[in-house]
């Protein structure tokens, strides 16, 4: 399950996970709020924390996670990653090689500090 974070500043788009997170979350909750901020012309500047009821990803999710950036590329500034999963530390190297946009991990004792860097971006 994805929820929106709405209790950080209005300039970064937060996702919070738990348990398993499904290619439908991906359509229901992440796509139709970056879709909302790109087109109004907004800069992405994305929080994605995996808390510690996360669980796992399903295929789908995975696949509509890599995805998610395609024919946005100009509207991502910056995103953060915030867990304490290690298979996320390890595989985030991969991921971030091929993305186009500024990336960095976090343990989730650093929240805060993901939130102040992401919002640190340009405007």
């Amino acid at each position: 399950m994805i929820r929106i974070m709405c209790e950080l500043p209005p300039e970064i788009v937060g996702f919070e996970a738990s348990g398993k997170v499904t290619a439908h979350d991906y359509e229901t909750v992440v796509m139709p709020e970056i879709n909302r901020v790109a087109s109004s012309g907004g800069r992405l500047r994305v929080l994605y924390y995996l808390g510690p009821e996360f669980d796992s990803f399903s295929i789908g999710a995975m696949f509509d996670d890599a995805l998610i950036g395609v024919g946005r590329t100009p509207s991502w500034e910056r995103a953060a990653i915030v867990t304490d999963k290690q298979w996320v530390h390890r595989s985030f190297g991969v991921f971030a090689a091929i993305t186009p946009v500024e990336m960095r991990v976090f343990p989730s004792a650093e929240l805060d500090e993901a939130a102040r860097w992401v919002g640190e971006g340009e405007s």
